[in-house]
């Protein structure tokens, strides 16, 4: 059998998971709490069931596609007669 030269990893999970902690602070998890609450209460009963970390994953996510628009490249929508 042929030896590798991988390196070891501390935890071989690690490398399924491609991610960051993030800590939030006191205000932000008050508000995540109401948000909780409010969507529990406004919820149908077949309605999913939101935890708070997936509550603040969710936020985080929709806040990156609504602040990380594309950003222009005019580069790319030049004819050939403006180069």
């Amino acid at each position: 059998m042929k030896k590798t030269n991988r390196r070891k990893q501390k935890n071989p999970r690690a490398a399924e998971k491609a991610g960051m902690t993030i800590h939030l602070d006191e205000d932000c998890v008050r508000v995540l709490k109401m948000l909780k609450l409010r969507l529990d209460l406004e919820a149908g009963e077949f309605s999913p069931v939101f935890s708070l970390p997936a509550l603040a994953r969710h936020a985080i996510r929709k806040w990156c596609d609504h602040v990380a628009a594309p950003l222009p490249r005019p580069w790319e929508n030049q004819t050939d007669s403006e180069v």
